[in-house]
């Protein structure tokens, strides 16, 4: 089942609208962002158990869900500049980000650039900085995603993320 956002709001860096929703009402603030091209609802498990003791802001960066995808270069500088906007939106002056894959990347960009921004870094399934095969491999994933569309290249991409184990037994 869905969780209801108590608030659904719509930032703007660059002339993109950023997507971003929030739930519950705590004193402390948890920024949840996902990763490449998913949509906030993934943290939907999540966010129903921290809803009920903090403030969660699950973001939708550019390029994911109902955000803008500008077909332009996303540098570090904009996704940080992306994610200030919407915590600005938001009113969050700090908070506790949870960044999973770009999502994490994302994170770190932010960190980076507005420390006084963040109370604590989570990071789950990224990295900091690419090697030669990482950058190989994300020049083919931005290829196959102009080619075939992020949801065939998801469709594909899994089937190497994840073990026959994963796909059987876990919807």
């Amino acid at each position: 089942m869905r969780v209801s956002a108590s608030a659904v709001g719509y930032a703007t860096n660059a002339g993109a609208k950023l997507h971003y929703e929030v739930y519950g009402d705590g004193a402390e603030t948890i920024v949840l962002i996902p990763g490449l091209g998913l949509r906030g609802a993934g943290w939907d498990p999540v966010t129903r158990l921290l809803e009920e003791s903090y403030r969660v802001v699950v973001v939708e960066p550019r390029g994911s869900g109902d955000s803008a995808t500008p077909d332009e270069p996303y540098t570090a500088e904009l996704v940080a500049a992306d994610l200030k906007a919407v915590l600005d939106d938001a009113g969050v002056d700090a908070g506790h980000l949870v960044g999973l894959s770009m999502g994490g990347m994302i994170a770190q960009d932010f960190v980076l650039a507005f420390p006084d921004r963040v109370n604590s870094l989570v990071l789950l399934s990224t990295f900091a900085s690419p090697d030669q095969w990482f950058t190989r491999l994300f020049r083919f994933r931005k290829d196959l995603i102009h080619r075939m569309g992020i949801l065939e290249h998801f469709r594909i991409y899994l089937m190497f993320v994840f073990s026959p184990f994963a796909f059987r037994n876990i919807p």
